[in-house]
Protein backbone atom coordinates (compact mmCIF):
# COMPACT_ATOMS: atom_id res chain seq x y z
CA UNK A 1 0.00 0.00 0.00
CA UNK A 2 1.34 3.31 -1.14
CA UNK A 3 0.70 6.34 1.03
CA UNK A 4 0.52 9.92 -0.26
CA UNK A 5 1.69 12.78 1.98
CA UNK A 6 -1.52 13.85 3.82
CA UNK A 7 -2.02 10.28 5.18
CA UNK A 8 1.65 10.01 6.78
CA UNK A 9 1.09 12.94 8.20
CA UNK A 10 -2.18 11.45 9.73
CA UNK A 11 -0.53 7.86 10.89
CA UNK A 12 2.15 10.12 12.58
CA UNK A 13 0.52 12.55 14.99
CA UNK A 14 0.97 11.91 18.50
CA UNK A 15 -1.81 10.17 20.28
CA UNK A 16 -3.33 13.26 22.54
CA UNK A 17 -7.41 12.12 23.04
CA UNK A 18 -9.80 10.93 20.49
CA UNK A 19 -9.60 11.88 16.44
CA UNK A 20 -11.50 11.89 13.70
CA UNK A 21 -10.47 11.13 10.34
CA UNK A 22 -13.30 12.55 7.88
CA UNK A 23 -13.06 11.63 4.12
CA UNK A 24 -15.02 10.34 1.39
CA UNK A 25 -15.22 6.64 0.19
CA UNK A 26 -11.95 5.24 -1.14
CA UNK A 27 -10.13 8.27 0.27
CA UNK A 28 -7.89 6.27 2.35
CA UNK A 29 -9.19 5.98 6.00
CA UNK A 30 -9.08 2.56 6.18
CA UNK A 31 -5.20 2.69 4.90
CA UNK A 32 -4.29 5.29 7.47
CA UNK A 33 -5.91 3.00 10.53
CA UNK A 34 -3.87 -0.23 9.29
CA UNK A 35 -0.54 2.09 9.42
CA UNK A 36 -1.16 3.69 12.52
CA UNK A 37 -0.56 0.25 14.18
CA UNK A 38 2.63 -0.46 13.34
CA UNK A 39 3.50 3.51 14.50
CA UNK A 40 2.47 3.14 17.95
CA UNK A 41 3.81 -0.16 18.51
CA UNK A 42 7.29 1.32 17.43
CA UNK A 43 6.64 4.72 19.43
CA UNK A 44 3.95 4.48 22.25
CA UNK A 45 4.05 0.83 23.45
CA UNK A 46 6.66 0.29 25.68
CA UNK A 47 5.11 -1.76 27.92
CA UNK A 48 4.98 -5.47 28.49
CA UNK A 49 1.28 -4.93 28.84
CA UNK A 50 0.47 -2.06 26.35
CA UNK A 51 -2.36 -3.44 23.80
CA UNK A 52 -3.74 -1.94 20.16
CA UNK A 53 -7.33 -2.52 19.17
CA UNK A 54 -8.67 -1.48 15.83
CA UNK A 55 -12.84 -2.31 15.62
CA UNK A 56 -14.81 -2.21 12.54
CA UNK A 57 -18.57 -2.69 12.11
CA UNK A 58 -18.77 -6.32 9.58
CA UNK A 59 -16.51 -9.29 9.03
CA UNK A 60 -16.68 -8.44 5.35
CA UNK A 61 -14.32 -5.18 6.09
CA UNK A 62 -12.95 -7.14 9.45
CA UNK A 63 -11.48 -9.92 6.59
CA UNK A 64 -10.21 -7.32 4.41
CA UNK A 65 -8.28 -5.52 7.37
CA UNK A 66 -6.72 -7.94 8.54
CA UNK A 67 -5.66 -9.31 5.19
CA UNK A 68 -3.95 -5.80 4.86
CA UNK A 69 -2.85 -5.49 7.92
CA UNK A 70 -0.71 -8.70 7.69
CA UNK A 71 1.09 -7.18 4.00
CA UNK A 72 1.44 -4.50 6.59
CA UNK A 73 3.51 -6.67 8.74
CA UNK A 74 5.12 -8.37 5.93
CA UNK A 75 6.20 -4.79 4.23
CA UNK A 76 7.83 -3.45 8.20
CA UNK A 77 8.96 -7.23 9.38
CA UNK A 78 12.53 -6.04 9.14
CA UNK A 79 12.05 -2.78 11.65
CA UNK A 80 9.48 -4.80 13.23
CA UNK A 81 11.71 -7.25 14.56
CA UNK A 82 14.64 -4.72 15.40
CA UNK A 83 12.19 -2.03 17.48
CA UNK A 84 9.18 -3.24 18.32
CA UNK A 85 7.50 -4.36 21.49
CA UNK A 86 6.52 -8.01 20.09
CA UNK A 87 4.67 -8.19 23.31
CA UNK A 88 2.27 -5.96 22.08
CA UNK A 89 -1.25 -7.35 22.14
CA UNK A 90 -3.05 -5.87 18.65
CA UNK A 91 -6.65 -7.18 18.18
CA UNK A 92 -8.30 -6.40 15.22
CA UNK A 93 -12.38 -7.29 15.53
CA UNK A 94 -16.16 -6.16 14.23
CA UNK A 95 -17.68 -3.90 17.27
CA UNK A 96 -20.74 -6.39 17.62
CA UNK A 97 -18.11 -9.57 18.52
CA UNK A 98 -16.57 -6.75 21.39
CA UNK A 99 -20.21 -6.25 22.83
CA UNK A 100 -21.09 -9.64 22.67
CA UNK A 101 -17.90 -10.72 24.83
CA UNK A 102 -18.59 -8.19 27.44
CA UNK A 103 -22.21 -9.07 27.71
CA UNK A 104 -20.82 -12.45 28.06
CA UNK A 105 -18.63 -11.44 30.82
CA UNK A 106 -21.37 -9.44 32.48
CA UNK A 107 -23.72 -12.64 32.44
CA UNK A 108 -20.77 -14.88 33.98
CA UNK A 109 -20.46 -11.62 36.84
CA UNK A 110 -23.96 -11.99 37.77
CA UNK A 111 -24.39 -15.72 37.15
CA UNK A 112 -27.09 -15.92 34.55
CA UNK A 113 -27.60 -17.90 31.55
CA UNK A 114 -28.10 -16.47 27.96
CA UNK A 115 -30.37 -18.06 25.15
CA UNK A 116 -30.80 -16.31 22.36
CA UNK A 117 -34.20 -16.05 20.24
CA UNK A 118 -34.30 -17.86 16.79
CA UNK A 119 -35.01 -15.14 13.96
CA UNK A 120 -37.82 -18.03 12.57
CA UNK A 121 -39.38 -17.32 16.20
CA UNK A 122 -39.44 -13.52 15.92
CA UNK A 123 -40.41 -13.43 12.74
CA UNK A 124 -43.28 -15.08 13.74
CA UNK A 125 -43.98 -13.33 16.80
CA UNK A 126 -44.22 -10.20 14.28
CA UNK A 127 -46.67 -11.91 11.96
CA UNK A 128 -49.00 -12.65 15.06
CA UNK A 129 -48.43 -8.77 16.13
CA UNK A 130 -49.43 -7.78 13.02
CA UNK A 131 -52.63 -9.07 12.43
CA UNK A 132 -53.67 -7.74 16.06
CA UNK A 133 -52.57 -4.46 14.93
CA UNK A 134 -53.78 -4.37 11.56
CA UNK A 135 -57.44 -4.38 13.23
CA UNK A 136 -56.41 -1.71 15.61
CA UNK A 137 -55.05 0.72 12.93
CA UNK A 138 -57.12 -0.43 9.78
CA UNK A 139 -56.41 2.03 7.41
CA UNK A 140 -52.37 1.88 8.28
CA UNK A 141 -51.43 0.25 5.19
CA UNK A 142 -47.68 -0.47 6.33
CA UNK A 143 -48.84 -2.76 8.90
CA UNK A 144 -48.99 -6.09 7.00
CA UNK A 145 -47.69 -8.71 7.10
CA UNK A 146 -45.11 -8.49 4.09
CA UNK A 147 -43.97 -5.62 5.67
CA UNK A 148 -42.54 -7.90 8.76
CA UNK A 149 -39.33 -7.55 7.72
CA UNK A 150 -38.98 -3.73 7.30
CA UNK A 151 -40.90 -3.27 10.53
CA UNK A 152 -38.68 -5.55 12.62
CA UNK A 153 -35.76 -3.21 10.85
CA UNK A 154 -37.94 -0.31 11.89
CA UNK A 155 -37.90 -1.81 15.86
CA UNK A 156 -34.75 -2.27 15.80
CA UNK A 157 -33.61 0.79 15.23
CA UNK A 158 -35.93 2.55 17.49
CA UNK A 159 -34.24 0.06 20.39
CA UNK A 160 -30.56 1.09 18.75
CA UNK A 161 -31.59 4.56 18.62
CA UNK A 162 -32.70 4.11 22.60
CA UNK A 163 -36.64 6.00 22.43
CA UNK A 164 -38.38 5.57 24.67
CA UNK A 165 -41.03 7.29 23.86
CA UNK A 166 -43.69 7.67 20.80
CA UNK A 167 -43.61 11.73 21.10
CA UNK A 168 -39.65 11.37 20.57
CA UNK A 169 -40.28 8.32 17.54
CA UNK A 170 -42.51 10.79 16.18
CA UNK A 171 -40.35 13.64 15.72
CA UNK A 172 -37.30 12.34 15.42
CA UNK A 173 -35.59 12.66 11.54
CA UNK A 174 -36.10 9.12 9.93
CA UNK A 175 -33.41 9.28 7.18
CA UNK A 176 -32.86 5.93 4.94
CA UNK A 177 -36.31 4.42 5.32
CA UNK A 178 -38.70 3.11 2.43
CA UNK A 179 -39.33 5.59 -0.17
CA UNK A 180 -42.37 3.10 -1.72
CA UNK A 181 -39.48 1.34 -3.83
CA UNK A 182 -39.04 -2.23 -4.16
CA UNK A 183 -41.59 -3.02 -2.63
CA UNK A 184 -41.02 -1.22 0.66
CA UNK A 185 -43.56 1.23 2.27
CA UNK A 186 -43.61 4.91 2.20
CA UNK A 187 -41.61 7.14 3.74
CA UNK A 188 -42.43 7.49 7.59
CA UNK A 189 -43.57 10.94 7.76
CA UNK A 190 -43.47 13.14 11.12
CA UNK A 191 -46.35 13.02 13.54
CA UNK A 192 -48.06 10.64 11.50
CA UNK A 193 -50.40 8.00 12.42
CA UNK A 194 -48.05 5.30 11.06
CA UNK A 195 -45.70 6.34 13.09
CA UNK A 196 -48.04 5.47 16.49
CA UNK A 197 -48.90 2.81 14.51
CA UNK A 198 -45.81 1.29 14.50
CA UNK A 199 -44.36 2.02 18.32
CA UNK A 200 -47.90 0.62 19.64
CA UNK A 201 -46.58 -2.77 17.42
CA UNK A 202 -43.20 -2.31 19.12
CA UNK A 203 -44.53 -2.33 22.47
CA UNK A 204 -46.94 -5.23 21.23
CA UNK A 205 -43.97 -7.24 20.01
CA UNK A 206 -41.86 -6.47 22.96
CA UNK A 207 -44.77 -8.22 25.33
CA UNK A 208 -44.27 -11.66 25.49
CA UNK A 209 -40.74 -11.28 25.64
CA UNK A 210 -41.13 -9.30 29.04
CA UNK A 211 -43.61 -12.42 30.12
CA UNK A 212 -41.11 -14.80 29.42
CA UNK A 213 -38.51 -13.02 31.01
CA UNK A 214 -40.14 -12.27 34.50
CA UNK A 215 -41.55 -15.73 34.26
CA UNK A 216 -37.83 -16.90 34.27
CA UNK A 217 -35.80 -16.13 37.30
CA UNK A 218 -32.22 -16.32 36.47
CA UNK A 219 -32.45 -16.46 32.62
CA UNK A 220 -31.98 -13.60 30.79
CA UNK A 221 -33.70 -13.33 26.95
CA UNK A 222 -31.31 -11.40 24.46
CA UNK A 223 -33.89 -10.50 22.10
CA UNK A 224 -33.34 -9.78 18.41
CA UNK A 225 -34.93 -6.67 18.36
CA UNK A 226 -31.97 -5.60 20.61
CA UNK A 227 -29.40 -6.92 18.52
CA UNK A 228 -28.26 -10.84 18.42
CA UNK A 229 -24.74 -10.39 18.01
CA UNK A 230 -22.76 -13.46 17.65
CA UNK A 231 -19.14 -14.56 18.50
Amino acid sequence: MKLNSEQRKIIELEPAGPMLVKGVAGSGKTTVAIWRIPFLMNNYCPEKDDRILLITFNKTLLNYIKHQYQKVEEDTQLKMDMLFNQDVDVEISTIDKIMYRYYQRHLKEEKRTLQVVDNRFRYKTIIEVLHKMSEQYPDVKTLTPKNGMFLLDEIDWIKACNIQDLETYQNVDRIGRGNGGHGNPQKLIKNSSVRKAIFETMEAYDQPWITRISSTSNTEHLRPGTGTAKP
